[in-house]
């Protein structure tokens, strides 16, 4: 299914539209849902089914899919109890205070039950198979899917990520009324130790210890371990809140009312277009599918939210072990260690003759990462034409686009400077108010969602999270939209329409980008 290319991992496409000629699923459905970088050919709209003997030959795993779905709320049960174990297990002892054999066999044991608890991340990404009956009977009654089901999932429970964007917010304006804090987060911003000395008694101190409590193991690129958790360097945070120091922000209570008046106006275009028959057989199958969807997107995010917790106290103990290889002389610096393979280093820890090529590895992949960084590489290749792309990867002679396309995840029109941000170290460019454009979001980049009046991103789907959290943000957004990154310039003003699927050009860019 997946397959890493220079550094970048990829979707295997041919097995997916396999898998969708097994059980009889049309490959559009996936493709939209995991953001297919291209278009979307018009025969993916249609199933076509594989041999009846091969369908046969996968029926037991076929049943025991559908049994794991029926059984999603125990699955998630167990697995909330895995991890919580799982997390008591290592915030009980002090890596440190272990020897190494004794803190590689507590990251033994844990790789050895990471697949039992991707069988219920693995399950929660089907959701496109309890979409695809909704999507029928929209269709069925002349509304467009998105225009149904998106209000509805922006109403309701909130997910762990949007409601980390609302608690930042609040926390921005926990700071708004105290001068000491505005004065603290001007210039420079201090590090952590600096905040908790600087900002020593005020209110805002201890919610913003709350807020780590609560959120401090999420960091940038997240599920990376060798990458600092907000606990450890809260700037991204800090850089949020000022920003919304500096204009007013749209309190949380009338975004929700904005969004209840939404999904009140869907259901009732939705109801209007029903025949009274329909009202008895279709209403109540659509509400149902909806609640459905809805759950899983929540339980996605609280999986993902409980996962991540894990990595965050795993990296203590690899950061135990990265030091002790410093001291030992294996290898020159503590970043040095995350290059390394898990088997490479517990092949070190078992046998000391191994730590001897430890230096030279990742002399290596600092080499390898480095050529790899400089290529760009495309969404969407085929294997044998590896070669000749890598060979003409940072060639970019596609001429500019007046207007842009892609395919709405979250409904709504809005018009706005544009601020293209690349990766974290971008972060400080976000403007309050700006249209935020990306390749890609991962939860990390939740406070910049916060400052965002609208989001476009090249790669992501409906399940994404860029996807997600700027349903519940009540954000407009687009996802799939091609070049995008290098086509708009930040400070150029464009009009994002994600009930058409369209990004238009309206004016030059305003100023210079940072």
């Amino acid at each position: 299914m997946f397959k890493a290319f220079c550094g970048r991992l990829y979707f295997n496409l041919a097995q997916v539209r396999h898998l969708c000629a097994l059980n009889g699923t049309a490959p559009a459905e996936i493709l939209r849902s995991m953001g297919h970088a291209a278009e979307i050919d018009p025969a993916d709209e249609k199933p076509s089914l594989a041999p009846v003997s091969e369908r046969l030959s996968v029926l037991p795993d076929m049943l025991r899919l559908v049994w794991r779905d029926l059984r999603a709320p125990r699955l998630l049960r167990d697995l909330q109890q895995m991890t919580s174990a799982m997390q008591s297990r290592l915030t009980a002892a002090d890596p440190r205070s272990l020897t190494s054999p004794d803190v590689w066999a507590v990251l033994e044991d844990w790789w050895r039950n990471v697949p039992e608890t991707m069988k219920t991340v693995l399950m929660l990404s089907g959701v496109v198979f309890h979409e695809a009956p909704v999507r029928k009977l929209c269709a069925k009654v002349g509304l467009p899917f998105e225009q149904v089901v998106y209000p509805q999932l922006a109403v309701g429970e909130r997910s762990i990520s949007a409601q980390q964007a609302f608690d930042l917010v609040s926390l921005a304006e926990q700071a708004r009324g105290d001068d000491r804090v505005i004065k603290c987060l001007e210039g420079e911003l201090p590090d952590l130790k600096a905040l908790r000395q600087q900002l020593e008694g005020t209110p805002f101190l201890a919610a913003f210890e709350r807020f780590l409590a609560q959120y401090g193991h999420r960091g940038l690129y997240e599920s990376d371990w060798a990458l600092p958790r907000y606990s450890e360097d809260p700037t991204p945070l800090l850089e949020a809140i000022r920003m919304h120091l500096q204009t007013e922000t749209e309190v949380s209570s009338s975004v929700r009312a904005r969004q209840q008046q939404a999904a009140l106006d869907a259901w009732t275009m939705f109801e209007q277009r029903l025949t009274r028959s329909q009202r008895w057989t279709v209403l109540p199958r659509v509400r149902r599918g909806i609640r459905t969807i809805k759950q899983y997107y929540v339980w996605r995010e609280q999986v993902r939210f409980d996962l991540i917790k894990i990595l965050s106290s795993l990296r203590v103990w690899h950061l135990a072990l990265a030091d002790r290889f410093v001291s030992e002389g294996w290898i020159d610096r503590s970043d040095d260690y995350f290059l390394l393979e898990l088997r490479e280093v517990g092949a070190a820890i078992r046998d000391r003759r191994h730590a001897g090529a430890l230096r030279q590895i990742v002399e290596r992949r600092t080499a390898e990462r480095e050529r790899n960084r400089a290529l760009t590489m495309p969404l969407l290749m085929h294997e044998s034409d590896l070669a000749r792309l890598i060979r003409t990867a940072a060639v970019n002679g596609a001429p500019a686009e007046s207007q842009l396309s892609g395919h709405p995840v979250s409904g709504g029109v809005v018009e706005a400077e544009v601020v293209v941000v690349h990766d974290p170290g971008d972060f400080s460019r976000m403007r309050r108010g700006a249209i935020l454009v990306a390749r890609a979001t991962d939860p990390s980049w939740t406070p910049l969602f916060t400052l965002a009046s609208g989001v476009i991103v090249e790669v992501g789907g409906v399940l994404s999270h860029a996807s997600t959290i700027a349903r519940e943000y009540g954000l407009p957004a687009l996802a799939n939209v091609r070049r995008a990154t290098r086509t708009l310039k930040t400070g150029e003003r464009v009009r994002l329409d994600a009930l058409r699927g369209v990004v238009e050009r309206i004016g030059q860019v305003a100023r210079a980008a940072a």
